[in-house]
């Protein structure tokens, strides 16, 4: 793919991607994952690295994609970091 690197024109790029699974722990386990997932949904793109500049580029756009993305619901707890 093109890379998304504007200082670059090559053709050599991968795309940064992200897909939101939920991996399942056992009970009062907090590191030991059962290996049971949910791979149904379809990679968001991100940005690109690229082969030749070796730079990873992001698209302008990209932190209000994943937030978009995840969509927490009313009901979920977002922690954020204090200032």
């Amino acid at each position: 793919m093109k890379c998304a690197n504007p200082a670059c024109d090559s053709i050599a790029a991968n795309e940064i991607t992200i897909s939101m699974n939920i991996h399942m722990t056992e009970v009062a386990d907090e590191l030991e994952y059962t290996g049971d997932t949910d791979y149904g949904q379809v990679s968001l793109i991100l940005g690109t690295i690229c082969e030749e500049c070796g730079v990873m580029t992001y698209y302008p756009n990209w932190e209000r994609e994943v937030i978009a993305y995840v969509e927490p619901e009313p009901n979920d707890v977002v922690l954020t970091e204090e200032a």
